[in-house]
């Protein structure tokens, strides 16, 4: 998806996108559950055809300017491979939000003269090369924790009656748990969402022209 999103915005040689997972059955395909909910065009199913499975690794974090998760507990583990990745890790719920707010903040318009940037974001140099601007938009990201509320209402039956509960909403499900709670139905859309999200953030990063 993110990959789709810089090739149509003309970006696809400023950013590397690697995906790997931390309980990853190495070399497998694409989960046929999956991609029969994936409408796409020609080019990414080629991709798809192409993909295989990777196991998250130490370097591999190591090299990623922004690491984005499913899940809250996915995140934990990727913290205990690299505890040092704190300030670059997000869920993708809470990167596409975060994204936004730094943009919302500081960038709209495009042409607006540095010096006029709110003071809640840290200017960005013009000039800067793709690396750096999406480092960045990730250490933006990283000083705006808090200044975004995750928290949604949510009905819950409790014994004979429905309850509305509060509850962190920054997780999306892993389809293939076995607790049966994830649905590919459900999560795809949600995934398309937030990274949809936060790529229009990137995109923008990257694109922005000089004021």
């Amino acid at each position: 998806m993110a990959l789709h999103r810089l090739r149509a915005d003309g970006l696809a040689g400023q950013v590397t996108v690697v995906s790997a997972g931390t309980r990853a059955a190495e070399g497998r395909g694409w989960c046929s559950e999956a991609r029969k909910h994936v409408s796409t065009d020609p080019e990414t199913l080629a991709t798809m055809d192409d993909h295989e499975a990777h196991q998250l690794s130490r370097s591999g974090i190591s090299k990623a300017t922004l690491v984005v998760t499913a899940d809250r507990q996915t995140s934990a583990e990727v913290v205990r491979l690299d505890p040092s990745v704190r300030n670059r890790l997000f869920t993708m719920r809470e990167a596409g939000a975060l994204a936004q707010m730094v943009v919302d903040a500081g960038l709209v318009p495009a042409g607006r003269h540095l010096s006029d940037v709110a003071s809640a974001v840290r200017p960005l140099t013009s000039h800067a090369d793709p690396a750096a601007r999406l480092q960045w938009l990730a250490s933006e990201m990283d000083a705006g924790r808090g200044q975004v509320s995750f928290l949604s209402e949510r009905r819950t039956r409790r014994l004979f009656r429905t309850e509305r509960v509060t509850v962190l909403d920054v997780d999306i499900v892993d389809a293939h748990a076995e607790s049966g709670r994830g649905s590919h139905r459900r999560n795809i859309p949600e995934l398309t969402s937030a990274v949809g999200q936060l790529m229009t953030s990137v995109s923008y990063v990257l694109g922005r022209p000089a004021p």
